[in-house]
């Protein structure tokens, strides 16, 4: 409790002497305007859209192999990518479709993939038959830029969705694998009076995940003109799992909280965004099986509601000249017994379909394997950090990630899976280089959960998610290029880890017309 206490009083210290550093300097300039900020725009707590790493639809995108490269001066492109797909020992011919349009403040992204069976002369159909079914040829439909304009709503597949500071949901993906992909809608409304709500929905077919954020900058909502301090924003994140597979046992979860931030901008290059987090997490009925994981030292078996805290702060630093932009997070988290921070996490999906399926078949035996609440296993109070780190060096090199570690890993042994951990490390980097060497094309964002050490921190099994793309340019219109993946896929009925290894030849031609397209600067990244 003392060290809690000593972590707000450090962070209260630091915000008073970043608002006295800039109200001094205000002073200096004449200038005593906020910073610069307008009277109301949306806290971005990650700010990486300001580095690139928030992906316009389309660019950057590693699922639309052939247009990755394009440049973003041409919103409207036809592509597609031909060769050879190897799925599970299985090989496969693949024929992938994928136009994107932009209209004014209206995107669209299709995709068309044809799949066929050179083991059984067959089409592979799973795409087709979980998910989204048909609908998977709508890749998403927009309108606007989250965080940008006042109105923000995308339909389709949604990767990198955060709610606030991401204490509760943080990159959350609604797809449980690239076959199994959710139509699902993210949105964002705010007005210059100063409120809004963001929210999300993680699948029209399956009405599982749904989250809201209610946020408010009071003191622009009073329409009071003090400097700095009327940037404060307070939100109210609330995201519930009602579907089959929330819990081992079928019961529905529930997260929570309360957040704050204070955004300061030091000087035309540098700002500071101190915040804080509450959250609790619950479950609607009493699950067995969860139960059955749980020993406490009073001898009772019992998963409960557990809460924690998270205090913090960004900075986003940009150098002139397009020669350095950096955004870097720090915060310092407490778990009390049953919860864990950033529950919803970019493999959340993948991890509570494949656990909950492994639990279900096998029959008499009880196997959480990988599934989210695995991290909830634990009836004692801990501590941990998490950080986050995202740079882009003259727009030719942009890389990031972020790791969230505990101080105290608690050990818990499950059959059928390489976990030993109940609370291990997370860990998430991406990385992408435009012809950093001439005429190449690289990418790739890789994920993994329950990591024990640093040994076990870049491995391939059923913990792990990568999407890796090289490609080389050849001329105006063509591209050759490998596209490897590490992720879920339907193996003989069940949802399993697997590998997808895709050399391709695509196509990408121009279409003219259209606005430029705008990165989209959000928590949810579009990166796809």
């Amino acid at each position: 409790m003392l060290l809690r206490k000593g972590w707000a009083l450090l962070l209260v210290c630091l915000s008073a002497f970043c608002l006295t550093v800039n109200l001094k300097a205000q002073e200096e300039s004449g200038a005593v305007d906020g910073a610069g900020l307008d009277d109301f725009e949306p806290i971005d707590y990650e700010a990486n859209g300001d580095i690139g790493l928030r992906f316009a639809d389309g660019q950057n995108d590693l699922s639309m192999l052939g247009t990755l490269g394009l440049t973003s001066l041409d919103p409207n492109y036809f592509s597609g990518s031909f060769g050879l797909a190897f799925i599970d020992d299985k090989t496969y011919l693949m024929l992938r479709l994928q136009p994107e349009l932009t209209f004014g403040k209206f995107g669209v992204g299709l995709d068309f993939p044809i799949v066929y069976g050179l083991d059984d002369g067959s089409l592979r159909t799973n795409e087709y038959e979980d998910g989204a079914g048909i609908l998977r040829f709508i890749r998403y439909l927009r309108y606007g830029h989250k965080r940008v304009d006042p109105l923000y709503i995308r339909v389709g597949d949604l990767n990198a969705v955060s709610l606030g500071s991401g204490f509760i949901m943080y990159r959350y993906n609604n797809s449980a694998s690239f076959e199994r992909r959710a139509v699902g809608v993210s949105f964002d409304v705010h007005s210059e009076d100063g409120y809004g709500v963001e929210g999300v929905f993680g699948d029209f077919s399956d009405p599982a995940v749904m989250g809201l954020r209610p946020y408010v900058r009071p003191l622009v909502l009073l329409d009071s003109e003090i400097p700095i301090l009327k940037n404060i924003e307070l939100g109210l994140p609330i995201v519930r799992d009602n579907g089959d597979f929330a819990t081992p046992a079928g019961s529905s979860i529930t997260a929570w909280g309360v957040d704050g931030a204070l955004p300061i901008g030091l000087t035309s290059l540098l700002t500071l965004t101190p915040y804080a987090a509450w959250s609790t997490l619950s479950i609607s009925e009493r699950d067995t099986i969860l139960d059955s994981y749980v020993f406490t030292d009073d001898g009772t078996e019992e998963f409960e509601p557990g809460s924690g805290t998270a205090v913090g702060v960004n900075m986003v630093l940009q150098v002139p000249g397009s020669f350095l932009t950096l955004s870097a997070k720090l915060e310092r988290r407490w778990f009390g017994p049953y919860f864990s921070g950033s529950y919803f996490d970019p493999i959340y999906s993948a991890n509570k379909f494949s656990g909950a399926r492994s639990i279900r078949e096998s029959g008499d035996t009880i196997d959480i394997g990988t599934h989210p609440t695995r991290k909830l296993l634990s009836s004692e109070d801990n501590q941990g950090w998490f950080g986050a780190l995202y740079g882009n060096i003259f727009g030719k090199l942009l890389v990031g990630g972020s790791l969230q570690i505990p101080d105290v890993k608690r050990t818990i042994e499950i059959p059928g899976t390489t976990a030993t951990v109940a609370n291990g490390a997370t860990l998430h980097v991406e990385a992408r280089a435009d012809d950093l060497l001439t005429d190449f094309l690289i990418g790739a964002r890789y994920d993994r959960n329950y990591i024990r050490d640093v040994g076990d921190a870049f491995k391939l099994d059923e913990r792990s998610v990568i999407n890796a793309v090289v490609a080389r340019k050849l001329g105006d219109y063509l591209r050759l290029g490998l596209h490897y993946r590490w992720t879920f896929a339907e193996v003989d009925g069940r949802t399993e880890s697997t590998y997808f290894v895709f050399p391709y030849v695509s196509i990408t031609i121009g279409l003219g017309g259209g606005d430029t397209a705008q990165p989209e600067q959000n928590d949810e990244g579009d990166d796809n």
